[in-house]
């Protein structure tokens, strides 16, 4: 809790030249004292070179000014040039957990577009808890925010975009209940790397836009993972099949037997230059929920393989154009979606699959043998052999009705009597 007057950094030194005179050691200063008085940082807008790691104890908080995150000079911007490969906020490596972290209206630049750069971790999170980091944009780092250990952290209006490897990383040690909202994630290889255990991660209303290969990459360890309400533009952006925007159980070494990952709702669009890759690409998995979304720009909506456990993916019903097919393998999926999407004049006329729902006792699913229990088969088969009116066991003359069915293109009635 801020418990006097913020300290100013620009009290422990003269930024003389923005961007170039070396303000590392008056914003480590500046932290430690002001977490020993209970206080925050308070940078000023204007350029601030770095060229160290900031050590930041637990109750660390450093607020800068916003005024334009797209704008070089117009609020607060740290300039994070190290000559060897550092990350710039670090909590430490070792120790309990730590919390009242507070980061919030920064701009956050790094060397690290290219393999060459120093720019390491914007932040490197270990044990974190209970904090909160927002009204931030983080540009040019080999990954913007490494998490590890953390809980009930919140992530909010953070853009990220220009990172060689991730724009974020969860590295597990148990990981859990972290929200991410209103987050832009874009421009990097990968937009989520999963590595261990991680868990109840939840990403709300947010845009994943120009990402290389793989959205999210969640391993085999990690579990419970929501995204909810989510827009993607342009990801995959590289022309290979197998590149995804979630991509579940191909890495990792084996599963924690609970289900991996809830997608609902939002936007979905896949490589703007033409269909590639797959919405949602599973190897080994606990279990995958998803719908309730618009896509396009996919060549899958669902792909499996043959380590795909039979009725692991739960389909609550999408909508999709330019998709070349909804699903590789229709023995993994239950529940309901689109099997066909045909352009009509302006709309989009859809066709649906219903694969084994469960409704009480009874099985709606054409694929089971006919003498399976509890199954309800229509069109399976036709019987014409009808007994003669009048006999013992035959029929009624006259039906109380008819059903109509049909079979491909033939009207069936079927007549119904009382019992």
């Amino acid at each position: 809790m801020i418990t006097g007057t913020p300290i100013n950094v620009l009290d422990y030194a003269a930024n003389v030249t923005p961007g170039t005179t070396d303000m590392t050691v008056a914003l480590q200063a500046a932290v430690t004292a002001a977490v020993a008085a209970g206080n925050s940082v308070y940078m000023p807008a204007g350029t601030y070179l770095i060229t160290d790691t900031i050590s930041c104890p637990a109750k660390t908080m450093i607020i800068g000014e916003h005024r334009s995150m797209s704008a070089i000079d117009n609020g607060t911007k740290i300039l994070f040039q190290p000559t060897t490969l550092k990350s710039l906020f670090s909590t430490g490596v070792t120790g309990a957990f730590k919390d009242g972290y507070s980061f919030e209206n920064l701009y956050i630049v790094g060397n690290s577009t290219t393999s060459t750069g120093n720019s390491f971790r914007a932040f490197d999170l270990i044990k974190v808890i209970k904090s909160t980091f927002r009204n931030m944009r983080v540009d040019g780092f080999r990954t913007a925010f490494r998490v590890e250990a953390s809980i009930m952290n919140r992530f909010e209006f953070i853009q990220m975009a220009n990172h060689y490897l991730y724009c974020i990383q969860y590295t597990g040690d148990y990981a859990t209940t972290d929200v991410w909202e209103q987050c832009y994630i874009s421009n990097a290889p990968i937009g989520v790397q999963t590595d261990g255990v991680n868990i109840g991660i939840r990403f709300n209303n947010c845009i994943f836009e120009s990402i290389e290969t793989y959205g999210v990459n969640l391993v085999k360890e990690s579990y419970s993972w929501v995204f909810e309400n989510t827009y993607v533009e342009d990801v995959p952006t590289v022309n290979t099949a197998t590149n995804a925007m979630w991509r579940v159980g191909y890495d990792g070494t084996a599963l924690n037997g609970t289900p991996q990952l809830l997608i609902h709702g939002g936007y979905i669009a896949g490589r703007n230059a033409g269909l590639v890759g797959s919405l949602l690409d599973v190897d080994f998995t606990d279990g995958v929920t998803l719908g309730g979304f618009i896509a396009a720009r996919y060549t899958n909506i669902v792909k499996t393989s043959a380590n795909t456990q039979t009725n692991q993916i739960v389909a609550t019903g999408w909508t999709a154009a330019s998709v070349s097919t909804m699903v590789t393998d229709a023995t993994k999926v239950s529940g309901y979606y689109p099997i066909g999407v045909y352009n009509s004049g302006t709309r989009n006329l859809q066709t649906a699959r219903f694969q084994g729902i469960l409704t009480g006792p009874l099985t709606l699913d054409s694929g089971a043998a006919a003498t399976t229990a509890g199954n309800l088969q229509l069109g399976r088969t036709t019987d014409t052999l009808v007994g003669a009116a009048g006999g013992a066991s035959a029929l009624p003359a006259t039906p109380l009705g008819y059903l109509i069915a049909y079979l491909g293109a033939t009207e069936i009635k079927i007549p119904y009597y009382t019992a």
